[in-house]
């Protein structure tokens, strides 16, 4: 049991490691949490830069908040072939570790327990624990993101593929669909407010601008 929590403490940890707001803080003297929807994620920290490197920005930090989810979903899992978790299958122990990256990321220690929506530590986690139904569902994602400009729409669309994916390739991992599909609510939860703004029609697009009277409005809000 001992392993167990400790094991799960360092990928909490790990996963809070505020990638978003460090960046921006670095190279532009800037608190995340001060400007477009205040944030910590991927998509408010592009909001920052001008184009072309705003691109960059977000490719940057949404890498860094997948490897969050990978790296302790890879290395610390096989920590938990004794014990409580010891019956569990591989895929299931590997989500086990990485459902604590993803709440560290979203709950972060260093920042008062604010932090992202989880998405690319999502990604970085079912990359380790579930690579085929994650690819699918980055694909479904990817092509709304492309389709519509709103990161949003492919948040939320993993959210709802990628549980249906793991359970059509895996029903007999009832452990492991159930917490994918707990993942998947979690995801759309958390995007809540981007659903509001989607039916008012005025959520941001990706790379775009926001005017200062929204970016005051959404002050409040977490992103991706």
């Amino acid at each position: 049991m001992g392993t167990l929590v400790l094991t799960l403490v360092c990928a909490y940890l790990i996963g809070g490691i505020p990638n978003s707001y460090l960046i921006v803080r670095v190279f532009k003297g800037i608190d995340l949490r001060t400007i477009g929807s205040g944030n910590l994620g991927a998509t408010n920290a592009s909001r920052a830069f001008p184009r072309p490197m705003s691109s960059a920005v977000f490719l940057g930090c949404f890498c860094l908040d997948a490897a969050k989810g990978f790296l302790p979903a890879c290395f610390l899992a096989p920590l938990l072939e004794g014990g409580p978790t010891g019956g569990f299958d591989p895929a299931t122990r590997v989500l086990v570790i990485g459902l604590a990256a993803i709440l560290g990321h979203v709950y972060t220690p260093y920042m008062r327990f604010k932090g992202g929506k989880g998405v690319a530590t999502t990604l970085g986690v079912f990359l380790a624990a579930a690579p085929a139904a994650m690819l699918f569902a980055l694909g479904v994602g990817g092509a709304l993101i492309l389709a519509t400009g709103y990161a949003s729409v492919g948040s939320i669309a993993m959210g709802l593929v990628l549980p249906a994916a793991v359970i059509v390739r895996q029903p007999q991992a009832h452990l492991l669909c159930a917490l994918t599909v707990a993942v998947g609510a979690f995801i759309i939860f958390k995007h809540r407010s981007n659903i509001g703004r989607l039916i008012r029609g005025n959520e941001s697009r990706l790379f775009g601008k926001a005017s200062e009277e929204r970016a005051a409005a959404r002050s409040g809000d977490q992103e991706r």
